[in-house]
């Protein structure tokens, strides 16, 4: 079991971070904060203390264990019919992000009798369509689509997962991003790569007066979402997917 970690020679021993811990893990010893068993990881403390000593520990994975995802993944949003513009926009820009990678553009499409979408997803871009159909699919949920996605990111290893960025999108890649503790960017409106194959997601922030740049180096897949209508949508053109 993990506990919040110290840094005992930032620690101040003021006690702020005691006065807020709603489990009543952290005291005083020696004039420096303590920690026992009953530390669930809250973070409570983390922003009660001014000296930053304190933070919960992360479990980085091996890093040549990223080099076995490959892919830029598109989640695909439909009405039972045909896609909403913004896969195809998210197609588009997948395909320039998968050059710079040299892998594959891959759309998952999930529904009831959705199989006549596969051919137009082709014609817009993507080399593979990961296809699932079933009754329990027919209609959006949370839970239905999250577990088919994680179980089809654990088999294949993408690199990248792309989603809209609406309301059904930003549900479905939160909680894909929650089971799979991996990292997520909302609201993207600008995407490239860095010279250590990261996806540069850029966003804006403090209510749209700068520009961040966010960056997931230590799990994958990487995931976006993005706004609509930021990326244009790419010529149709005669290609079929695998």
């Amino acid at each position: 079991m993990s506990y919040v970690t110290i840094n005992k020679e930032a620690c101040i021993g003021c006690g702020a971070c005691v006065d807020v811990c709603p489990q009543s893990a952290l005291y005083m010893k020696d004039d420096k904060v303590e920690v026992n068993e009953k530390c669930n990881l809250c973070g409570a403390c983390i922003s009660a203390c001014p000296v930053n000593a304190l933070s919960i520990p992360r479990e980085v994975k091996d890093s040549s264990a990223l080099a076995d995802y490959k892919g830029v993944w598109v989640l695909v949003e439909h009405d039972g019919k045909k896609p909403v513009n913004v896969t195809y926009e998210l197609i588009g820009e997948g395909r320039k992000l998968a050059e710079k990678r040299n892998t594959y553009v891959g759309v998952v499409l999930l529904g009831n009798n959705v199989s006549h979408m596969v051919d137009d997803l082709g014609s817009y871009g993507a080399d593979k369509v990961f296809l699932c159909q079933s009754p329990v699919l027919e209609h959006y949920r949370t839970e239905a689509y999250g577990d088919v996605i994680v179980e089809m990111v654990k088999t294949y290893k993408p690199e990248i997962v792309l989603s809209g960025a609406t309301t059904q999108g930003r549900d479905l890649a939160g909680f894909v991003a929650t089971i799979l503790e991996t990292g997520l960017t909302a609201d993207c409106t600008g995407l490239d790569i860095d010279e250590n194959g990261n996806l540069l997601q850029t966003r804006p922030a403090f209510g749209g007066n700068i520009m961040a740049t966010i960056l997931c180096p230590n799990t994958r897949p990487q995931m976006s979402t993005v706004r609509p209508k930021v990326f244009p949508v790419p010529e149709k053109t005669d290609k079929k997917p695998e």
